[in-house]
């Protein structure tokens, strides 16, 4: 999955990697968290 930069600096895409990470991550932790109250 790749994002073509349209003749500017990386720094947005660099942006939007970050916050697809972090919200990746905050899915799992929550899922996680989910998880261990369940059992």
């Amino acid at each position: 999955m790749t994002v073509p930069a349209i003749g500017g600096p990386e720094r947005p895409i660099l942006l939007f990697n970050l916050a697809l990470v972090l919200g990746a991550l905050g899915g799992v932790w929550s899922l996680f968290a989910r998880l261990r109250r369940a059992l």
